[in-house]
């Protein structure tokens, strides 16, 4: 079975996965880091429009020097959202020969869910709630015996909530924002999300904000991939007494997410007394790796036309 590409056009940044074979092997991962959410309103900024479109080739370029017979470019919540969309479609079909496909929010929880089903660490597990938190949406779906059997997608993404409860995320935030921020949270997900679905069953979790929590944790020397919610809220504490600066001071903090991380965390720890979580499993497999399992299909030809797997 060959080499496939998926290049992820995410709200808060751009990501690539080259993988081969059944399992899924990685054969090379890359990030770019530049944010799609809209400036405003529903439209894509042209300069981060152009940015885009510039990492796009690295990306694409790199995948294709792996020796990737398909590319897959998929686009989530902001490109979903955005108006303007077809400028970038056009750009991507023009440049590099390839189509823009932007899946629906329940699409992107089950391919998530797919996805973590090739975690070896999750190998032995039957049954749990997996969630991916990106800028502009969260994802979250239930897996038992090995299959997922619900999925959903929420507008809580980590840029959008920083934006509307906490500025633009340069100034502390103060109890009051994170409250009325931990409310929405859990006003949104009442109807969509059956409350204690995760007693007994880990709450797995993937996306930017989860793997910088993760390198934070271990800067810590501490466990990085299994956290305990008490962790997660001394994090979300830390980080909130903080300015900006602040933040981007501590070890393993990344600069980039810095602004969004007190947002991000707290849809964690929402989502996780939501459902009655205790204990979070941060996952490195998620949405890229259950696209590329389709890419890897005959389904594979839709998605990346005129690229036989050889």
């Amino acid at each position: 079975m060959g080499r496939v590409g998926v290049i992820d056009l995410g709200s808060n940044s751009l990501k690539l996965l080259v993988a081969e074979g059944p399992a899924l092997e990685t054969v090379q991962r890359a990030t770019a880091d530049v944010r799609l959410f809209p400036a405003r309103g529903n439209r894509l900024d042209p300069a981060a429009i152009e940015a885009a479109v510039g990492a796009i080739g690295d990306l694409v370029g790199r995948a294709r020097q792996a020796g990737a017979g398909r590319i897959a470019v998929i686009g989530t919540s902001a490109l979903r959202e955005a108006e303007n969309r077809p400028t970038l479609a056009r750009a991507l079909e023009q440049r590099f020969g390839l189509r823009l496909a932007v899946i629906s929010g329940e699409t992107e929880a089950r391919l998530t869910a797919d996805g973590m089903l090739r975690d070896p660490a999750l190998a032995s597990q039957p049954g749990f709630v997996a969630f991916d938190l990106g800028g502009g949406s969260l994802e979250v779906a239930r897996v038992l015996h090995r299959r997922c059997v619900a999925a959903a997608s929420f507008p809580l993404g980590a840029v959008r909530l920083t934006r509307s409860f906490l500025g633009d995320g340069t100034a502390p935030a103060r109890s009051g924002e994170l409250e009325a921020l931990r409310q929405h949270v859990l006003g949104a997900l009442a109807p969509g999300v059956a409350p204690l679905s995760a007693r007994g069953l880990p709450l797995v979790g993937s996306g930017g904000a989860l793997a910088a929590l993760a390198e934070m944790q271990r800067a810590a020397g501490e466990p990085g991939d299994q956290i305990g919610l008490l962790a997660v809220r001394n994090w979300l504490a830390r980080l909130s007494e903080r300015d900006l600066a602040g933040r981007r001071a501590l070890p393993g903090v990344p600069a980039a997410r810095a602004d969004i991380l007190p947002a991000a965390l707290a849809v964690v720890c929402a989502l996780a007394d939501h459902v009655g979580a205790e204990v979070l499993q941060v996952s490195h497999y998620g949405l890229r790796q259950g696209m590329a399992a389709l890419l890897m299909t005959e389904a594979g030809d839709l998605l990346s036309p005129g690229a036989p797997l050889r």
